[in-house]
């Protein structure tokens, strides 16, 4: 973003109020080369299509959202992606668009490629 290189993690966790609805929050830490680590949470609704069951099947997600960061400016951002899920682990990927300009007229927008890799249960 901006000529400098960057390394993104993120932990989230989605409640479901439908089968093909959800809200997510995920706290994130961008580690920047040669700068301090930004910090913050994600938050987004999320449709949802799913095929299969707990022991396999496919799942595509998309929807907005906003970012909250612990300095500058918090933007918009609209992302996506693709999940296969086989014997309790997922694995996937998707694309993340932050719309900057939204909140910083004629700042550059930054596009993320992510990787998933989940398991888990049902409470």
């Amino acid at each position: 973003s901006n000529n400098v290189s960057y390394t993104e993690a993120n932990l989230g966790v989605n409640a479901y109020f439908l089968d093909y609805f959800s809200w997510r929050n995920s706290v994130f830490s961008r580690f920047i080369t040669g700068q301090d680590s930004i910090y913050g949470l994600d938050t987004s609704l999320r449709g949802i299509f799913s095929v299969g069951n707990s022991a396999g099947g496919f799942t595509a997600f998309a929807g907005p959202g906003w970012r909250f960061v612990n300095r500058g400016d918090s933007p918009p951002f609209a992302e996506a992606g693709v999940v296969v899920k086989l014997a309790g682990i997922s694995l996937g990927g998707g694309v993340k668009s932050l719309f900057n300009s939204a909140v910083r007229p004629g700042a550059e927008n930054d596009t993320q490629y992510f990787l998933i890799l989940a398991g888990g249960g049902t409470l």
